[in-house]
């Protein structure tokens, strides 16, 4: 190497930067100058002036074309500005001068990993892996992958191959109970935390899991304990903080809940997560027009969906095209769509994509909006974006002008759905519990036998979920439920409009029967889900008679005045019949 490239080196590992841009000047050795550009490109990265940094790493290529460090940087640097795509690229063209260049295959995956491209993700981590890049490292990430995709099952086995490697790895020991906790699979969980309570190294992950499984196993105060004395003593550990304001929450206690979130707001207002949470507890008070611009706001830092597109902020749309996209559940979709009447007196040209589940009830729409399926590419072709929930920044006191109803259902799709019956008794729709793997899940769902007493009731009771918890399945194999099978939104929507009554838990097909105007008994845990348990209660459904908890994981008295209700309905059908 060079004497005046070490020198520039030397000041930069000695963070003298304006020295080392200086050296860089002075030394123009024509046969160095893709290195020279390349160190510019780092002393501006360091200087936090990235389009300089870019314009330098351009340049080190244009140099030397199979300079792969100046790729690695440039890539770096488009992913420090949220240029997903063109760091992807960029480690693209790398690759074509070193196809087996196994640290190029990681960071690709890395990219792909943070522009949601998973499966993308997991074919370059393992390319990685089979041209010789630390395979615990790789194994790990590809499990944390799954984590985000939600296939717990799939994470495990990559976490278990890891520990095949190494049994006592800190990390993927904690990984692999984190899998198995979102799995719901309590107990074997347990058998990991236990091997991770005698391992020396104890981080924020082992105390969050420690946490949440004396919770799940309704040791309320022991989890609370947990959490509150990590928080204590490592006061910057904002995860920490938002896991115990979620027990909190959970359990009631929301001035706790409240209070802790403000405290490590405090501690770091630019952490986004924070934003997130301190907006839906500023919903849950009532505070929407400071709660949705704050939400809109959190929003906009850690979405990397379409990172092109930019976010509609309020400009002309006259002669634009906008992309309304799912950034949460089909359920919120299904309850903001009503906002697309008022996007749709600004907007002549509005986009809609859904995942694949939805796509054909939101291709029945009466203002006429295209549909298409998530992950239809449609960059080239919106010149703004924004999410369903992020309507509410700027239309929620538009909702209640008028009950338009959004979805279209045909009758030819209705009366064929009619067939399906088979009783002229009441006939009432049954959505007992969400998906396992949803973060609430647990308590915001109901055992199906607890339904026993209301099931004994002269009606047609007809199943409008999918997802069959495994516990669940031999009960209602054997009970006079009316299982229609799996069916897509648009569907189940058909069936809805032939009932005379939905009861549902919290999820999303309770938004669709209350946005439908069906009758709609809607079930709620004890936990203070803003839409519903706000301050100023937000009358979104006209339809909807909300049946709430009085005591955290405890249905009894839900249950109870549901049958109640119910048999006066059925008691008053058979009274009219007579």
């Amino acid at each position: 190497m060079p004497d005046s490239i070490s020198k520039i080196i030397y000041e930069l590992n000695n963070k003298n930067f304006k020295k080392a841009l200086k050296l860089c000047e002075k030394y123009s050795e024509n046969n160095n100058l893709h290195i020279l550009n390349n160190l510019k490109g780092i002393i501006f990265i360091n200087l936090k002036d990235h389009p300089k940094a870019i314009k330098y790493f351009q340049k080190s290529i244009n140099h030397k074309e199979d300079y792969l460090e100046g790729y690695s940087n440039l890539a770096s640097a488009y992913f420090s500005i949220k240029n997903y795509s063109k760091s992807i690229n960029t480690i693209i063209k790398a690759l074509n001068y070193d196809p087996k260049n196994q640290n190029l295959h990681f960071n690709l995956a890395f990219f792909f990993s943070e522009n949601s491209q998973y499966q993308k993700a997991v074919e370059q981590y393992n390319k990685a892996m089979k041209f010789g890049y630390n395979k615990e490292i790789v194994l790990n990430n590809i499990g944390n992958i799954y984590i985000k995709e939600k296939n717990y099952l799939k994470a495990k086995e990559y976490f278990l191959e890891c520990l095949k490697i190494s049994s006592s790895n800190y990390l993927t020991i904690n990984n692999l109970i984190r899998s198995l906790i979102l799995k719901r699979d309590f107990i074997e969980a347990e058998k990991y935390q236990k091997l991770s309570d005698k391992l020396e190294i104890k981080n924020n992950i082992y105390f969050i899991n420690k946490a949440e499984l004396l919770f799940f196993s309704k040791k309320y105060e022991e989890a609370k304990n947990v959490l509150k004395e990590f928080c204590k003593k490592n006061k910057n550990d904002i995860g920490s903080y938002i896991s115990l304001s979620l027990i909190y929450s959970s359990l009631g206690e929301f001035n706790n809940s409240y209070k802790l979130i403000e405290e490590a707001y405090k501690l770091n207002p630019t952490h986004n997560t924070l934003k997130l949470i301190h907006s839906m507890n500023l919903l849950k008070q009532g505070n929407f027009k400071e709660g949705w611009k704050l939400y809109d706001r959190s929003l906009q830092i850690k979405d990397n969906y379409y990172s092109n597109i930019p976010f509609w902020k309020g400009e002309d749309l006259k002669k634009k095209k906008i992309l309304v996209y799912e950034d949460q559940g089909i359920g919120d979709s299904i309850q903001f769509s009503k906002l697309l009447f008022s996007l749709s007196k600004i907007c002549n040209d509005i986009r809609i994509e859904v995942r694949n589940s939805a796509l054909s009830l939101f291709q029945k729409n009466v203002l006429n909006l295209k549909a298409f399926k998530k992950g239809s590419n449609l960059n080239s072709d919106c010149d703004y974006k924004i999410s369903f929930v992020s309507l509410n920044t700027f239309f929620y006191e538009n909702k209640n002008k008028k009950e338009e109803v959004f979805f279209k259902i045909d009758k030819e799709i209705i009366s064929k759905c009619r067939n399906k019956f088979n009783s002229k008794n009441l006939k009432v729709g049954l959505t007992w519990s969400g998906n396992i793997y949803g973060v609430n899940q647990p308590f915001r769902s109901i055992e199906l036998k607890k339904l026993d007493k209301i099931l004994s009731l002269d009606c047609e009771f007809i199943c409008l979920q999918n997802d069959i918890w495994d516990s669940d399945q031999n009960y209602l194999n054997n009970s006079k439920i009316n299982n229609l099978g799996n069916n897509n939104f648009l569907e189940i929507a058909a069936i809805i409009k032939n009932l005379d009554l939905v009861i549902s838990v919290d999820t999303s097909i309770l938004h669709l029967s209350s946005s439908l105007d069906k009758l709609t008994w809607g079930l709620f845990s004890f936990d203070q889900e803003w839409r519903w348990w706000s301050y100023n209660k937000p009358p979104f459904y006209k339809k909807l008679i909300e049946y709430k908890q009085i005591q955290f994981d405890s249905w009894d008295h839900v249950l109870n005045n549901v049958f109640k209700d119910l048999k006066k309905m059925v008691d008053n059908k058979n009274h009219i019949k007579i």
